[in-house]
């Protein structure tokens, strides 16, 4: 992990907005904003169930809008911010993009691959941190989830 920087949880919150767009479509809350020198390059949310398709999570939406915007498939300078745990699918995108910098919300002991599952990040010299705004997120995947079992 890495020290908390200022404009994380302004970030994060910006996530979580995007979080709380996928829960007004019925789609699993999770929101990601990718940043690079302190402005929001993309932002996007899950989009699974929308367009019927297991790539549409929302760390996969903001890396591709972002490439097409900036003309690269590269992102060495940016910091991903994510409201949960990023799945080992989503990790293996964000490892290729060369991203500087990850930033969560929440742990997802299911299915995470960075704290979780215990994803050795040394070896792929990614930088995280995780634990911003956790009661409103876990708030609202309860809110999502709970009446769905």
């Amino acid at each position: 992990m890495v020290k908390f920087i200022m404009n994380d949880l302004y970030y994060i919150k910006k996530a979580y907005e995007q979080a709380k767009i996928a829960y007004s479509k019925n789609e699993v809350p999770i929101g990601a904003i990718l940043v690079i020198d302190n402005k929001i390059i993309s932002r996007a949310y899950n989009l699974v169930k929308c367009k019927n398709n297991v790539l549409y999570h929302a760390e996969l939406l903001a890396l591709t809008k972002a490439f097409k915007k900036l003309d690269s498939y590269r992102l060495h300078s940016a910091t991903l911010y994510i409201t949960v745990e990023p799945c080992l699918m989503c990790l293996g995108a964000i490892l290729n993009a060369k991203i500087k910098r990850i930033v969560f919300g929440v742990l997802e002991p299911k299915t995470g691959s960075i704290v979780s599952n215990k994803f050795n990040t040394n070896k792929s010299n990614i930088e995280y941190d995780f634990g911003f705004l956790e009661n409103d997120i876990k708030q609202l995947l309860q809110d999502f989830f709970i009446p769905k079992r």
